[in-house]
């Protein structure tokens, strides 16, 4: 009987890793990036979500500041298919050195608004319930 139970176990396990694979190839398709790029994104929004799962259920930070740190994580977890996407632009030149002529969104400041974006997006989503919930028949005011 352990046996049988240790069997459907690992089975169980592959089929999950087999599922996650799908997963991972159909978005890649659907974003057009290598299959690698895929993996890169999936993990890195995995990661961040399990961090800030972590934040609220171990209670280090209220649901109000985790909202917009998880938005500029997943908004983060992209930056390698940024990566990708303006890379398809270099060029080789005589000499088989690469010149770089990423487009704009591969820039370092394309990425740091890209972040910032939603972090303050999530921040004043946060606002907004927190007025609501404090008084629902006031009408929301949002700037103040």
């Amino acid at each position: 009987m352990n046996y049988l139970l240790s069997f459907f176990r690992r089975f169980f396990l592959y089929l999950c890793l087999l599922a996650c694979i799908a997963v991972v190839t159909k978005m890649s398709d659907l974003f057009s990036v290598p299959t690698e790029t895929g993996f890169s994104i999936l993990f890195r929004a995995g990661g961040v979500f399990l961090v800030c799962v972590v934040l609220i259920a171990l209670q280090f930070l209220p649901f109000s500041y985790v909202f917009p740190i998880l938005l500029g994580g997943f908004a983060w977890a992209f930056f390698p298919a940024l990566e990708y996407w303006s890379s398809q632009n270099a060029v080789k030149s005589l000499f088989g050195i690469t010149i770089s002529d990423a487009q704009w969104y591969g820039r370092w400041y394309a990425k740091v608004a890209f972040v910032l974006i939603p972090i303050m997006a999530g921040h004043l989503l946060c606002r907004r319930w927190k007025q609501q919930t404090k008084d629902p028949r006031r009408p929301v005011e949002w700037a103040k």
